[in-house]
């Protein structure tokens, strides 16, 4: 396990959970970060140490005492390029944990020591570089497997009987990488642009935090999605394009991913449905831990009309009274056998099943979305052709509607 010793340094992070704030011990060098859990699972807490202070003011050494915390197996882990140091904790029963890390006594001066806060993920939500991503009763992470099949599925369905399941992500391949990455950044020494943008009525002023090292869609569609870790704030433009210092883009929107508040009404995103595009990537480490806990994104060409929790359509010259509305959400039927699909598939199968997916945007038949990464088997991936859109049903999720401007979900309703 690691100590950490320092000469000098400040503790960073973004956000406090509750009343849970994480408490520093001048005399012994503890520092101690409460869990609360309201359900079984994995979290995993960060905390920032200054990036801007020399790397040799302090080091990392493999001794003792350990990061103490319920069922702990995997080592703290810190990064001297982000300054981030990850402690991760299994939980296996609910209740309050505390995980201690301690600094090296007597080998560490302490000149300036602020605990602000440490981003604990809330419930089952997934959650990515130790933010939520949304609350685990948003629209996004809620299960619908147990909801009604919506009186219109037949009608919906027939319109995309015979489109193939096309995954767009992978591992790279040609000029860029194969899918939408997310950068993940903290905030405060990463550099700040106001955007240029071509609808601004529908995004967000900002400032948006862009890294030099930026990674972007490599499509047309140009879209750039940065996480802050240290107000869990998600930054998405579309058709981002940097000239000198000056960023442009087609629309911006800013969301707290601690909050389940939606887009004002008939605004649109980097998504035309008006909705958040990170909730609904599939990537891949959550694919190799064996379960995908949220709704996957999923294309069509124009929508014409939007049900909760869309807020926005591209609309269409002729309406069609039988096309899918932005905000759609289908269900793998649970009749489809999954079994003789290879591991990584199945997750992604029974995440249909599970939790759905949503029609976010307008764009080719059945879509999915995903991170690109070198870890993908694109000839796997292309597997899921065989599941075509007549395997599929649409579910009333609108049943599950809290209020009409938040994507807080309650099935209990349906």
């Amino acid at each position: 396990m690691y100590k950490i010793i320092l000469s000098s340094f400040m503790l960073l992070s973004a956000a406090s959970y509750a009343d849970n704030t994480p408490t520093f011990d001048f005399a012994t060098g503890v520092l101690s970060m409460p869990f609360v859990s309201t359900s079984q699972g994995n979290y995993m807490a960060t905390l920032q140490i200054d990036p801007n202070l020399p790397a040799t003011t302090f080091t990392i050494l493999q001794a003792e005492p350990t990061v103490v915390a319920a069922n702990t197996t995997t080592p703290p882990t810190f990064s001297f390029t982000s300054g981030l140091l990850n402690l991760p904790k299994v939980n296996t029963t609910n209740g309050t944990y505390t995980a201690k890390l301690q600094l090296a006594e007597n080998l560490f001066k302490l000149t300036a020591v602020q605990v602000v806060g440490v981003n604990i993920p809330t419930g089952d939500a997934p959650a990515i570089a130790g933010c939520s991503i949304f609350p685990s009763n948003n629209a996004w992470n809620t299960a619908i497997n147990a909801l009604p099949v919506h009186p219109r599925s037949a009608a919906w369905i027939n319109t995309i009987r015979i489109a193939a399941i096309h995954t767009d992500f992978g591992a790279d391949y040609g000029a860029g990488p194969f899918g939408q990455p997310i950068n993940i950044v903290a905030g405060s020494t990463t550099p700040k642009y106001t955007f240029n943008f071509q609808i601004p009525i529908e995004s967000d002023t900002g400032p948006y935090p862009v890294p030099d090292a930026f990674l972007r869609e490599a499509t047309d569609d140009k879209r750039l999605f940065i996480v802050d870790t240290e107000t869990c704030k998600l930054y998405e433009t579309y058709n981002a394009n940097k000239t000198g210092a000056q960023w442009s883009a087609k629309r911006g929107a800013i969301w707290d991913m601690k909050s389940n508040g939606l887009r004002p009404l008939g605004s649109g995103s980097a998504d035309e449905g008006g909705f958040p595009t990170v909730p609904g990537l599939v990537r891949y480490d959550e694919v190799a831990s064996g379960i995908i806990k949220h709704a996957l994104r999923f294309t069509f060409p124009k929508p014409n009309t939007a049900i909760w929790p869309a807020r926005h359509t591209v609309g269409a010259a002729v309406a069609v009274n039988n096309t899918l509305p932005m905000g759609a959400r289908l269900r793998l039927k649970d009749s489809v056998d999954i079994s003789a699909y290879a591991p990584e598939l199945q997750v992604i199968l029974q995440a249909m099943k599970t939790y759905g997916i949503m029609l976010t945007d307008d764009g080719s038949a059945l879509y999915l979305s995903g991170t690109p990464d070198e870890r993908w088997n694109n000839d796997m991936l292309s597997n899921l052709r065989a599941i075509k859109g007549g395997d599929f049903e649409a579910v009333d999720s609108e049943c599950m509607q809290v209020s009409p401007d938040s994507g807080e979900a309650n099935p209990g309703k349906c």
